[in-house]
């Protein structure tokens, strides 16, 4: 195979000193904190000693610390950048893991990445660089192009995990996006630090044979290779050994080495997407299928940042639109994401760190969700208070400025928050006990008593259904729970025992049967079918698992199924608005708590699950048999969608995985859980696993639960929703109703005053509906207001978004899967622009593929 576009005389192997460092792993982010400092420090030294050498090393995060702790050292790499020796790469924060982040955080990731960059070193990283994530999402080159990176290296998955034609090959997204991008052949570490400090002789010698390989592999494929040196991991960087032997190797004739560099490799290329180069579509997968179910602590921590930084920032904006006055809180939001970024290291993220660093990185979530959560609290109260509440006659009530309900009898005001771009009918509790609710206009809205989980004041809460305007609020009014009426009934939801062993839900929209003798769900009707199941039931299993914490060498968990034990069925609510069986079952020392509920009208099932788990070497999984021949399936990625095989193998999935035929499709929704696989119809979503913590293959002396302990003992919660739909997913909105599942709607208890707001608004229009605004925030540079968009149906189409507040309006033509960003310019004179997602250059009017 021979690559058109390459210059023939550069050299066929760019010898590419690193250093790729685990800031935390098997050690506390406060040893990765010092172990940059000394191996940047190492680093500078090898480069002052040899002239033609270069380094490359990634993760603004890593430079931050330096310049926070060593400013003569961070003076001396900001010269060796400027000089072109120091290489900076990635873009990102750090690097991360390329699976489970939402879009929001990719996007994170690149913005506070790249724009670190351009501040510290005056220029931005053109060469993405995730050496050692264990996959990568086929949404990811859109992205990653529309950061101002021209070209990506990875290493995992390797050869023996997934058949890629050379290490030379253009990826091509989900949405037609193509990247240049290089796999590392062999790794991208030369040595152990024992080995680097005792002479090198092995490394050495591992450097020659790996560079007389690449420059075979190159004669042959007439194309150069990159080869990777340096001790990595825990630091170090490149040994004067291996700097020696690349020397050596380089005045020997026909092998054709040289220092070099990505940006220099890649620069080898005149044309960086055609000619001869091959093509890899979608997912770079799979290694080490366990990241994606191990310490689900931490990945239930992430969703919950993650969509709660989002909310926060969108409120925060729609507080200032309204306003008129901006609410300044981008300086904590960017503290408070870069706290989520960090986390999102892929051994982090990936499961697969101590318990002691885990408990450090549980600090930085809580620092990330009181952050957002302050900043939600202030925007929403401080547009709640501006809101026309007033009820006639409250006027002679001494008490009307408190917000305490049901003063003198008189209805509460409680002001609800939609931050989704798009309007949304959600069940949705308000926190106090009502008789009855009301609309702004008066009209009765249908609720329901639950239970309050306290029992010093209300023993209930209010359940209603909500319809929020998009981006936007809307008020409700409880009335006095003393007071006696009989105001809305609503669409009933029942639970009918049937005969001894069958239970049913129906609401008009969905039906589902529960057999307790088969122990589950045995049939859900909707969407104009009578069967989606099969007769086998909805159910827990769980499975032995024998291998490490990232089950290396794992495809599928494909031992035997055990079955949990039934304990029993109760009916714990049943309303004008929610029903819901309780399923109780065991495994040992371990219990589950399923939580069935249909609500009226509502075309879907939840399935809370609430498990108890103190077993070691298993997994446990939410078995979804389908009543489909031959289905397809379709999954969620960060910011896009992807066609998967049903071939078994484990996989990770984006809070959707749904399963279809020619007649409509069944969605499975979740919140924290992201592995699953799919064979025979058969859907399997992986809850937990309990290896031993950060076990890598490794012997150990004892199997105690204190000295060995495994993960994800304790309590864990994961919010399912089973959603039938005819036509297709993208027909069906499956990546809308999985973001409204991960989100939160906040409401204000107010009292009644007069106000400037009227009792709902909507603050966003857009057309059509396949096109979501995950993204409402000030510009970075403060210069006006950028909007994310987001093509979620797999379709172009031609789009507008109306800001009422702004009197502004952008139409244009979204591709398929496309993510873009607006500039809407406080100077109306200006023109709203595309920019790119570090919003440090205008993207050009032409589709960028």
């Amino acid at each position: 195979m021979t690559a058109t576009g390459v210059d023939q005389a550069s050299p066929s192997v760019l010898a590419v000193a690193n250093a790729h460092i685990d800031p935390v792993w098997i050690w506390g982010w406060q040893e990765g904190m010092r172990e940059v400092q000394a191996t940047f420090q190492a680093a500078v030294d090898r480069l002052e000693e040899f002239s033609d050498l270069f380094f490359t090393a990634s993760s603004a995060s890593h430079y931050a610390w330096v310049e926070q702790m060593d400013a003569p050292l961070f003076e001396k790499i900001r010269a060796l950048v400027s000089a072109g020796r120091w290489v900076i790469v990635g873009g990102e924060w750090v690097e991360p893991d390329c699976n489970i982040p939402s879009g929001e955080s990719v996007c994170r990731q690149l913005l506070y990445g790249q724009r670190y960059f351009r501040r510290a070193f005056g220029r931005t990283a053109t060469i993405g660089y995730n050496i050692d994530s264990f996959g990568h999402a086929g949404s990811l080159p859109q992205l990653l192009l529309k950061s101002g990176l021209e070209a990506y290296v990875m290493m995992r998955p390797q050869e023996h995990e997934k058949h890629i034609p050379s290490a030379l090959f253009s990826w091509v997204g989900t949405d037609g996006s193509r990247v240049l991008t290089y796999r590392i052949p062999f790794s991208y570490n030369s040595g152990h630090p024992t080995g680097g400090q005792s002479g090198g002789g092995v490394e050495r010698e591992l450097v020659r044979h790996r560079a007389e390989e690449l420059s075979a592999l190159s004669a042959s494929e007439q194309v150069p290779f990159m080869l990777f040196f340096g001790i990595g991991d825990h630091g170090g960087g490149p040994t004067r050994a291996a700097i020696d032997e690349v020397r050596l190797l380089r005045d020997e004739a026909g092998l054709g080495v040289t220092f070099g560099d990505p940006e220099r490799y890649f620069g080898t290329f005149s044309n960086r997407r055609g000619g001869g180069i091959p093509e890899v579509g979608g997912d770079l997968h799979m290694h080490a299928v366990g990241c994606y179910s191990v310490v689900s602590s931490i990945k239930a921590d992430n969703a919950r940042a993650e969509s709660a930084l989002v909310a926060a920032e969108k409120l925060a904006a729609l507080s200032s639109l309204l306003s008129g006055e901006v609410l300044d809180v981008g300086r904590a939001l960017e503290t408070a994401w870069r706290h989520v970024l960090f986390n999102q290291f892929h051994d982090s993220l990936g499961g697969t760190c101590t318990p002691e660093a885990f408990s450090d990185l549980a600090q930085f979530h809580g620092h990330a969700l009181a952050m957002a959560d302050e900043v939600t609290t202030r925007a929403t109260q401080l547009m709640a208070a501006q809101v026309n509440t007033w009820v006639s006659g409250a006027e002679r009530v001494d008490r009307f400025r408190s917000a305490y309900p049901y003063v003198d009898h008189f209805p509460a005001p409680v002001v609800v928050f939609n931050p989704l771009s798009w309007a949304v009918r959600v069940p949705l509790t308000l926190p106090h006990h009502s008789s009855a609710v009301t609309d702004e206009r008066g009209e009765v809205v249908p609720v329901q008593p639950v239970g309050s989980g306290e029992a010093t004041r209300y023993s209930h809460h209010s359940l209603v259904m909500a319809d929020l305007p998009a981006f936007g609020y809307r008020v409700y009014f409880l009335q006095d729970p003393g007071l006696s009426n009989d105001l809305g009934s609503g669409a009933v939801s029942d639970a009918t025992e049937m005969g001894t062993n069958d239970w049913s839900l129906s609401n008009g929209a969905v039906a589902v049967v529960v057999d307790k003798a088969k122990g589950g769900i045995t049939a859900l009707s909707g969407a104009g079918r009578d069967r989606w199941l099969s007769h086998e039931p909805v159910r827990p299993v769980v499975v032995d698992d024998p291998s490490d914490t990232w089950s290396h060498g794992v495809v599928s968990y494909d031992a035997d199924e055990r079955e949990c034990e039934l304990l029993g069925i109760r009916r714990v609510e049943e309303g004008p608005l929610r029903t819901t069986l309780r399923l109780a079952y065991s495994w040992g020392r371990s219990r589950l708590y399923e939580d069935v509920s249909v609500y009226a009208d509502l075309g879907y099932v939840d399935i809370l699950v609430r498990l108890d788990w103190h077993e070691r070497h298993k997994l446990v999984k939410l078995v979804i048999p389908m009543a489909m021949d031959e289905p397809a399936a379709a999954v969620g990625l960060p910011y896009g969608a992807i066609s998967r095989p049903t071939n078994g193998h484990e996989e990770v999935f984006q809070h959707w995985v749904d399963v279809y035929d020619a007649d409509g499709g069944l969605a499975c929704l979740s919140d924290i859980a992201y592995g699953y696989d799919l064979a025979d119809g058969r859907l399997r979503v992986t809850l937990v696993r309990s290896p031993r913590y950060a076990d890598h293959n490794s012997p150990w002396s004892t199997e105690d639960e204190l000295d060995s302990p495994a993960t994800d003992q304790g309590w864990h919660t994961f919010r399912l929703r089973l959603l039938p739909h005819s036509g297709s997913w993208a027909e069906a909105g499956i990546p809308r109703a999985a973001v409204e599942h991960c989100t939160a709607f906040p409401a204000v208890t107010e009292t009644w005053h007069h106000g400037p707001l009227p009792a709902r608004l909507s603050a966003l229009d857009v057309v059509p509906s396949q096109v979501a605004v995950p993204v409402v925030k000030r510009a970075e540079d403060g210069t006006g207001w950028v909007l994310r968009l987001w093509e979620t149906g797999g379709g172009a189409c031609e789009a507008s978004v109306h800001i009422p507040a702004l009197g502004q309006t952008w139409a244009g033509t979204m591709r398929a899967h496309e993510v873009k960003t607006l500039l809407f310019p406080d100077d109306r004179a200006r023109a709203i622009t595309e920019v790119n997602i570090p919003e440090l250059a205008q993207v050009p009017t032409t589709a960028m593929r």
